[in-house]
């Protein structure tokens, strides 16, 4: 890599002598302090030519082995260095280089506070992470301990590949800013007698800013580029020694694949016969799975090895499910209201126990910090407006969100719902529309669709702002990116895939359900 030269102001009533010739080896380290008039390139040779055509300063050497052509041009070649230092020192071209070493200075400070709060957010993110592993691995028992030190180290290792390009990039803003801190005092003389000595100084403080820009624009493309992200997997109990890690570090987005695991048949002493459609799933944080029938109105509790622990009657056809808090989760029933049931933790018996009236038909749902966002209304012309409806626990209203600022409708038929894990943007499918955002923040809508998605129903966002999307009609599921971009089909008719229902995604397993089945079928995502 090209660098910088330190050089030493020099006494300017004279030329050393050219015994005292230094290392010409350019660097960022602030240790090469050479003076402004010997050639960095050619040892012991004074500088003593200046190249109009490569903008160069250099020595006989430099003129006969890189000039050679350029003394051909006349004036306008290979000239000497009083020639064109006359009158630098009320030169534009001084006053110009000058202010480049203020701003250029000004933007390595910048650039270097940037990487040093990078540093510290990756620091503090690595102590989260730290935190989190903790907490989860006070549940297990026997391996957890040593598969819970192998877990860090390796948290230990992305931290410090990541921390140490930071740290370069932080070394790299100190040598540059070494280097140019000692240009104003260099280019301060005001002495005609010294011109020589400082239109060689302005030259080569020429180059160390081209170089410095150079160095500053590929650190600034990386600034706040490294990011710790860590996944837990809760069902971890089950499979704990199998594993060799607690999750799964990722520095950036990635596009799944998905890859069938295992078919899962949740029909029961209890099923009543007829034609089961799970039409919606959530999972506990103890790792119990929630599943809703929507023609035999029931909810039923599979613990982490799927086995049914418990079912509830349901007071009408349910659609969708959210986990709220705890141990409860809340069910949209096609009785226009939202029931609360709450699952114990250690039977798994489920026990409806409140009720919020919506008044209109509600479909997908999701809950988090306190309020409660469902889809409604939509589709046929016997349905309400649709709208997304925005609770608080208590049942009240308090956002409605159905038109644009074009104050033409934002939705036609949403159904299922997903909120990003910050909880600050809401995402719908919506039958004819495609997927639908909300950014609670803003309360800004927009929207995306494809034509390889018909019909979309269960959808669900991960940490990074992948959005996964079943196609119904479409028979297969596809990933957006947080900008609306189709990132890779996961899975399509070839995969036996028809009529995708209900989704959920957690812990890199993603789990489907399908028109007329009473199976979930569970997929790997890698």
């Amino acid at each position: 890599m090209a660098g910088f030269v330190d050089s030493r102001e020099l006494d300017s009533t004279k030329y050393p002598s050219t015994n005292s010739g230094r290392s010409s080896r350019a660097n960022f380290s602030g240790d090469s302090i050479i003076s402004v008039l010997y050639c960095v390139k050619h040892d012991g040779k004074l500088v003593q030519s200046y190249c109009k055509q490569h903008k160069d300063v250099c020595c006989s050497m430099c003129v006969a082995v890189s000039h050679g052509e350029c003394v051909k041009y006349g004036e306008n070649g290979v000239v000497t260095i009083e020639t064109v230092a006359k009158d630098v020192v009320t030169s534009d071209e001084l006053k110009k280089v000058r202010e480049n070493v203020d701003s250029v200075l000004k933007d390595v400070d910048k650039i270097k506070t940037q990487r040093q709060q990078n540093l510290a957010f990756l620091s503090a993110t690595k102590n989260s992470i730290y935190t989190e592993i903790s907490e989860y691995t006070a549940r297990l028992k026997a391996k957890i301990d040593e598969i819970d030190k192998r877990t860090q180290a390796h948290l230990g290792e992305v931290y410090v590949k990541s921390a140490g390009a930071v740290e370069q990039d932080i070394q790299l803003c100190d040598a540059v800013s070494d280097s140019l801190r000692a240009l104003p005092t260099l280019l301060s003389g005001e002495r005609t007698e010294a011109e020589v000595e400082l239109f060689i100084q302005m030259k080569k403080a020429e180059k160390r800013l081209s170089e410095g820009r150079t160095i500053l624009e590929t650190v600034g493309s990386r600034v706040n580029a490294e990011v710790l992200n860590f996944q837990i997997d809760r069902t971890y109990e089950n499979d704990l020694l199998s594993r060799d890690s607690l999750g799964r570090f990722k520095l950036a987005q990635r596009t799944y694949t998905a890859t069938p695991l295992k078919e899962l048949k949740i029909g029961s002493k209890f099923d009543t016969g007829l034609n089961h459609n799970v039409v919606g799933l959530t999972q506990l944080p103890d790792g119990k799975l929630v599943t809703l029938h929507g023609i035999d109105r029931k909810l039923k509790v599979l613990d982490a090895c799927c086995k049914v622990l418990d079912q509830a009657d349901l007071s009408a056809k349910p659609f969708g499910i959210c986990y709220y808090e705890g141990s409860d989760v809340i069910i949209s029933l096609n009785s226009k209201n939202l029931q609360f049931v709450t699952i114990s933790g250690s039977t798994g018996k489920a026990k409806p126990w409140k009720m919020i009236k919506v008044g209109i038909e509600c479909y997908g749902l999701a809950a988090r910090a306190g309020e409660i966002f469902v889809a409604c209304g939509g589709g046929s012309v016997y349905e309400a407006k649709a709208q997304l409806r925005v609770y608080n626990t208590t049942g009240v209203l308090i956002r409605l969100i159905e038109r644009g600022t074009d104050t033409k409708p934002i939705f036609s038929s949403p159904r299922y719902l997903a909120l990003s894990q910050d909880g600050n943007t809401v995402y719908i499918s919506d039958l004819d529309r495609g997927v639908v955002t909300f950014d609670v923040k803003k309360s800004v809508i927009s929207g995306f669709w494809s034509r390889r998605l018909k019909s979309p129903r269960g959808i669900s966002v991960d940490a990074d702002g992948n959005v996964v999307v079943v196609g119904n009609q479409s028979n297969n599921v596809i990933q957006f990116n947080r900008d609306g971009k189709i990132v890779s089909t996961l899975l399509s008719e070839a995969d036996g895939i028809l009529g995708p229902l209900a989704m959920y995604i957690a812990d890199g397993k993603m789990m489907l359900t399908f028109d007329k089945s009473q199976s979930i079928h569970v997929y790997a995502l890698c």
